[in-house]
């Protein structure tokens, strides 16, 4: 089974062009939105809705503070994302590796709580991104496995290789496995990352597989019933 491969970017990647990117054999996008409650990245906006138009499958990713309150920081993710017009195709991801945080002390009711707002807000359950390294000293909570994990490990030789996983969890959904990687339409390094599965999958993940085509096109299909009988006086 291939895998399905996409990429993750932020204003340190400058700007750079989906089509490239897709034509690299990429699929999916992971791009970084906000952070805190004040920040937003710069380079968001414009790459959103490029991917988009490319058929790139996107998701947007916050940054999490534990300096900021959880409502405040997910009106203000949800607010950054929302104001492009388009929620993305994948669920929001929280990105929580922030090392200015003390470790452990309740922190992770903090981030259970910013959690179930940006679902809340999304109005779906958002994927935690986050590396043994960090859940394992920050956090040190197994309560989180029923999340979908986007884990990032390098200490491994993709393909023959498992990433290595935080606590709590058993499996993984997108594996961000290099933060050197060289791709077509990206300036400098790039991170790489995989899905789980394969392509079709990946779309059935994301809302987009052969049932909502086959929905859409019967949507459309009445629409021309009902005008053109419209027309005839019927």
């Amino acid at each position: 089974m291939a895998r399905a491969e996409g990429i993750d970017t932020s204003h340190w990647q400058g700007t750079w062009i989906p089509e490239d990117v897709k034509a690299a054999g990429k699929s999916f996008v992971f791009i970084k939105a906000s952070e805190a409650d004040g920040w937003t990245d710069d380079q968001f906006a414009v790459h959103w809705l490029a991917a988009k138009e490319e058929g790139l499958l996107r998701g947007a990713y916050h940054f999490w503070r534990r300096r900021v309150g959880p409502v405040a920081q997910a009106a203000y993710f949800y607010k950054t994302v929302l104001n492009t017009g388009d929620l993305g195709d994948l669920p929001p991801v929280v990105d929580l590796e922030d090392t200015a945080a003390l470790k452990k002390n309740g922190i992770d009711g903090e981030i259970l709580a910013f959690l179930l707002e940006v679902e809340r807000l999304f109005g779906k359950k958002p994927i935690i991104y986050t590396g043994a390294w960090w859940w394992d000293e920050w956090v040190g909570s197994r309560e989180f496995g029923h999340y979908d994990l986007w884990v990032a490990n390098y200490k491994t030789v993709y393909p023959w290789s498992k990433p290595y996983l935080p606590m709590g969890w058993v499996k993984w959904l997108f594996w961000q496995h290099s933060c050197k990687g060289s791709v077509p339409g990206v300036q400098g390094a790039c991170d790489l990352n995989l899905f789980y599965s394969d392509i079709a999958a990946l779309f059935d993940y994301a809302g987009q597989g052969p049932l909502k085509v086959i929905i859409e096109l019967a949507i459309d299909v009445a629409t021309s019933l009902k005008d053109a009988l419209t027309k005839a006086g019927v």
